[in-house]
């Protein structure tokens, strides 16, 4: 199971003897450290000796934190109360973690997500197409891309729902997907991402000076760019001419996996120069 950065902080923050500090406000990350004990089973036995300005807490022989008396309220309304019992049960912690770690899959697909590179520079490329080739309509995809860049938002909203109907309350899935999406790792094996081919993805049909051409833009589980232009034979012939791009027939592809802006306005060129 994952740790998350704040709970490895806490979990560095120990005394001599091996226990865990509680700190001030620290009682999510606490509340996820001691629901950990579930794995071993549910039902603890707890003993807290009072010792100077601390009280120190024990799990039997599992886990040890020390709990300064000024943060002893804190500990027993916030993460558990353990004031005059002797044995306490910890199922209703996890619940509360796993809520906890949702709401970061939800941050995380919404902000952390955009901001991956590979899919930071896809969407800014096809609002520079969008730009560029103001007469365009978004193409229905494939239903094997999970994200439709044109639609980001509601996509991302759909995929939030789509966990929460299916994994809500696997912890483990969730801080699988958390960790991949954070640390710009493949996707690829992961359940419901790996029903799909892509990642994210567009695809748009535009038109200038009459001539159609068609954009297609892909970012796969390996979180690898898959870019492609479509246009009629001769615009396509014409652009082999730029070192940038390689061209197949009718298709366009960027030298390197990525498209830079500026080949957008030199099909433009090669298409007026046609007119």
């Amino acid at each position: 199971m994952r740790l998350h950065g704040t709970i490895r902080k806490l979990l560095s923050e120990t005394t001599d003897s091996g226990a865990i500090a509680y700190i001030a406000g620290g009682y999510t990350t606490m509340r996820q450290t001691i629901s950990s004990l579930l794995k071993f089973k549910s039902q603890w036995n707890i003993e807290v000796l009072e010792t100077g300005t601390d009280y120190n807490v024990s799990f039997e022989d599992k886990l040890k934190v020390i709990v300064p008396k000024a943060m002893y309220e804190e500990f027993n309304e916030k993460v558990l109360k353990i004031e005059g019992v002797k044995s306490v049960t910890l199922e209703h912690l996890l619940q509360e973690a796993i809520a906890v770690d949702f709401g970061e899959l939800t941050k995380t697909l919404t902000t952390t997500l955009r901001e991956i590179p590979v899919l930071q520079r896809a969407l800014t490329l096809m609002n520079s197409w969008l730009v560029a080739f103001s007469q365009s309509r978004a193409q229905i995809l494939s239903n094997r891309t999970l994200i439709n860049l044109k639609q980001y938002d509601s996509s991302v909203a759909y995929l939030i729902r789509t966990i929460a109907k299916n994994h809500k309350s696997d912890r483990g899935y969730i801080e699988t997907v958390i960790s991949a999406i954070e640390n710009n790792s493949p996707l690829t094996g992961i359940d419901l991402f790996n029903n799909y081919s892509h990642l994210a993805g567009c695809r748009i049909q535009s038109n200038y000076e009459g001539e159609d051409i068609e954009f297609r833009m892909g970012v796969n589980l390996a979180m690898t760019p898959e870019q492609l232009i479509i246009a009629d034979v001769e615009t396509a012939a014409e652009m082999g001419y730029y070192k940038e791009v390689k061209v197949l027939k009718t298709h366009i592809y960027p030298v390197g996996g990525e498209f830079r802006p500026h080949i957008f306005e030199s099909i433009k060129d090669v298409i007026e120069s046609k007119q």
